[in-house]
């Protein structure tokens, strides 16, 4: 049973196993925020998979997933004022007045709705609660100063007003996410443009540069344990929030490795409110849970593997499989890079579960999968192309498809991935040529290739650019020009 975080009607839900009684998540763009009541057994009344998102809060859920409210600008409010409507990810009551810095005025809230499919005007991210008395406008009152700013991390320029009305351009400000400090702002204009996304600041002295103000800056965060499902409340750094959601540019790794040896996925990366949170640092960043979790012995023959782009360079050493344990180096800037050994150390370079065979990593090319649904509902897929592109599937009941790439992984709940096919799901491996499943070549087309056997582990013709070095071997992704080394 949940009930809404608005209007306090209650529903009967199908619910993930994961959570708790008295967690708040949100069930549907149209529905909301719920908190979750105990389990029953009456008929299911919605039939939305209430998402695993757990929140500290309503307002954090709220804050979360927007709601719609309705305002007015007319004070005293009439029978049938004139409205409008704007997506708000600040939570505000009926008859609550806010400043609404597009119009240059106060407004009060008439209505409060969870559905966000419906029409609206513009965005608040935050905004200024001014109280329950619209006639507070009519009297002493001095409105913030709307200023055009840029986002310290990412660049964004956006309208953020603030209570200080004498900021000059550099001049650096917290805006607001709700009701959460969140990013740092750079004043750079005080001139309004019409852009459609409003933040709001109650800083009152400014920062004097872009760094004083983000490494001051703390954002609340839920993160799930990878072993437990367990909810995690905690505030980290921007750096750290930055390098899990990929904001700004880069590549997101959202699962990190905490002080206590445990892993940890991010389940969203809105922020939530720092109260009530346990401080949380990192220096471990992975792409999935299985990479961190996996600890390889440390004097065994690994398979190691990395994605390197511009802007995660995969570079390090590490000691190879000769009896002698020689020290070699390996670099990438752009595409996949494996090679076998013990790690000794590295950037952005993981172990891939699987032991060295004869100096080789196992399922080394990319490799053609046979997937068979044989359950009722949907399966879903995500794997990685010959390209390195990150590619979602879906494969309907009782069907099954072929497909070219490095990995699979399963969506076995609602928010794991798991290289194991689920009960159901048959999965085979072929080998892979020219972007074709083996199976699926001509006879001519098996002859021109002169491949043997569709179980040789490794031949010369795998999709995308390859290059051999004795047993180790280094992948492209077509003609992008990038460095590989592994020396």
């Amino acid at each position: 049973m949940v009930t809404n975080c608005l209007d306090g009607s209650t529903e009967i839900v199908w619910n993930s196993p994961y959570f708790d009684t008295g967690n708040f998540s949100h069930l549907s763009t149209s529905l909301g925020c719920y908190s979750l009541g105990p389990l029953t057994a009456a008929t299911v009344t919605v039939f939305d998979i209430l998402d695993f998102d757990p929140q500290p809060s309503c307002q954090d859920c709220i804050q979360c997933n927007g709601v719609i409210l309705t305002l007015t600008q007319e004070c005293p409010v009439g029978s049938e004022p004139p409205t409008y409507n704007v997506l708000s990810y600040q939570y505000a009551a009926v008859n609550d007045v806010i400043w609404d810095p597009y119009n240059g005025a106060c407004a009060t809230v008439l209505a409060i709705s969870n559905d966000i499919n419906q029409p609206y005007e513009y965005t608040f991210y935050s905004f200024k609660n001014l109280g329950t008395d619209c006639t507070i406008c009519e009297n002493e009152f001095t409105p913030p100063t709307t200023y055009t700013a840029v986002e310290c991390i990412s660049g964004d320029v956006v309208l953020i007003s603030s209570d200080n009305g004498t900021l000059v351009n550099g001049n650096v400000i917290k805006g607001k996410w709700g009701t959460s400090d969140f990013l740092c702002y750079e004043i750079n204009d005080a001139a309004v443009d019409p852009f459609l996304f409003f933040y709001y600041s109650d800083t009152v002295t400014p920062f004097d540069s872009c760094t004083g103000c983000t490494t001051t800056g703390r954002v609340g965060l839920t993160l799930i344990n990878c072993d437990t499902y367990a909810e995690k409340f905690v505030n980290v750094d921007l750096e750290t929030w930055s390098n899990m959601s990929g904001f700004g540019g880069g590549l997101s790794t959202p699962v990190v490795k905490g002080d206590d040896g445990q892993c940890y996925f991010l389940i969203n990366d809105c922020p939530i409110s720092t109260a009530n949170t346990e401080t949380f640092t990192t220096n471990e960043y992975y792409y999935y849970c299985f990479q961190c979790s996996a600890t390889p012995e440390p004097s065994s023959c690994k398979c190691y593997y990395g994605v390197g782009s511009a802007d995660s360079v995969v570079s390090g050493t590490y000691l190879d499989c000769s009896l002698s344990g020689t020290v070699k180096s390996f670099y990438s800037d752009n595409g996949l890079i494996k090679f076998c050994g013990t790690l000794i150390d590295g950037n952005n370079i993981f172990y891939s579960g699987n032991a060295c065979e004869d100096g080789r990593c196992p399922n080394f090319c990319c490799n053609c999968y046979k997937i068979e649904n044989n359950n009722e509902s949907l399966l879903y897929v995500r794997y990685l192309d010959c390209d390195n592109n990150l590619i979602n599937l879906e494969i309907t009941g009782g069907t099954s498809t072929t497909f070219c790439g490095l990995n699979v992984q399963y969506l076995t709940s609602i928010i794991t991935y798991t290289p194991t096919p689920p009960t159901g799901v048959i999965q085979t491996v072929d080998v892979c040529v020219e972007g074709k499943c083996f199976s699926d070549l001509t006879t001519s087309e098996k002859l021109l290739y002169g491949i043997k056997s569709k179980f040789e582990p490794c031949p010369e013709v795998c999709c995308g650019n390859t290059a051999y070095f004795g047993a180790y071997k280094l992948r492209g992704n077509g003609n992008t020009p990038g460095t590989y080394s592994i020396r």
